[in-house]
């Protein structure tokens, strides 16, 4: 049977900086691990621009273009690449030693 990995990573753990950028260190994380991070960064940099409503996940597409290594910190960067009344549209990379791990794109409608 394979071990799996606890997802849960706080958000206490991880540094939000301004525009859309955010570090962890310290945290081995497995490539679900990198995403779901990436994904978390990516709700909290949306919903601080939101006047009103909350986010639900429509969709979200992970490409995997590296591979994650010990506990060097890991650089999130999102972006909104489009905001209607109802719909967000969203990417993000995240990345380890100045080297890609994971990209998304992300859609949210807001509620």
């Amino acid at each position: 049977m394979t071990d799996l990995n606890d997802l849960t990573i706080p958000l206490s753990a991880i540094q939000f900086n301004d525009a859309g950028t955010a570090t962890l260190e310290g945290h081995a994380l497995d490539i679900s691990g990198v995403g779901l991070a990436l994904q978390r960064v990516s709700e909290r940099f949306i919903a601080l621009g939101l006047e009103q409503g909350e986010l639900k996940m429509v969709s979200v597409t992970f490409d995997v273009t590296g591979e994650s290594v010990g506990e060097a910190a890991f650089a999130f960067d999102v972006r909104i690449d489009r905001r209607t009344r109802t719909l967000v549209f969203a990417s993000g990379i995240a990345s380890q030693d100045d080297r890609s791990v994971i990209k998304a794109t992300m859609v949210y409608r807001i509620a």
